[in-house]
C-alpha cells in the first residue's frame, strides 16, 4: 500500500517513473462511478497510466493526484478515493503574444482568467 500511495501521489511528477512490480498480471481497475469502465490486465493498466500522464502533461500547466481516502485491502480489493487537480494550459497564449505589439507596449491582453475581447 505504502508504494501504491507513494508512485498515485508523485503520479503527475514528470520525473517519476511508477513502480509497476506490485501489481498481478492479472489485475484488475475498476471505477464504482463508471460501471463500464473496467481495465484488465498489467499491459492495459501500464499503457493507460502512460498515456493520462502524457496527456496532463501536454495539457496542463499544474496538476496534483491526491488520494482522499484508502482502505485496507480486503479479499484481494483495494478502495480508493482519489482527486486530480488540473489547471489546463491557456490556449490562446500564443495568440495573445502574436496580438501583443498591436495593442502597443503599455497595454495588456489580460490574464488567462480574463477574457480576451479583440
Amino acid at each position: 500500500i505504502d508504494v501504491l500511495r507513494t508512485d498515485l501521489q508523485r503520479f503527475t511528477d514528470e520525473s517519476h517513473t511508477p513502480d509497476f512490480s506490485i501489481f498481478s498480471e492479472d489485475i484488475v481497475v475498476e471505477d464504482a462511478r463508471l460501471p463500464d469502465f473496467r481495465l484488465q490486465g498489467l499491459a492495459t493498466y501500464q499503457q493507460v497510466v502512460s498515456t493520462l500522464k502524457w496527456s496532463v502533461r501536454a495539457v496542463c500547466v499544474q496538476s496534483r493526484f491526491e488520494i482522499t481516502s484508502m482502505q485496507p485491502p480486503v479479499n484481494g480489493e483495494l478502495n480508493m478515493r482519489w482527486r486530480l487537480q488540473l489547471i489546463p494550459r491557456d490556449v490562446l497564449a500564443s495568440a495573445k503574444d502574436f496580438l501583443a505589439p498591436a495593442f502597443g507596449a503599455g497595454m495588456s491582453l489580460g490574464s488567462s482568467s480574463e477574457p480576451l475581447i479583440v
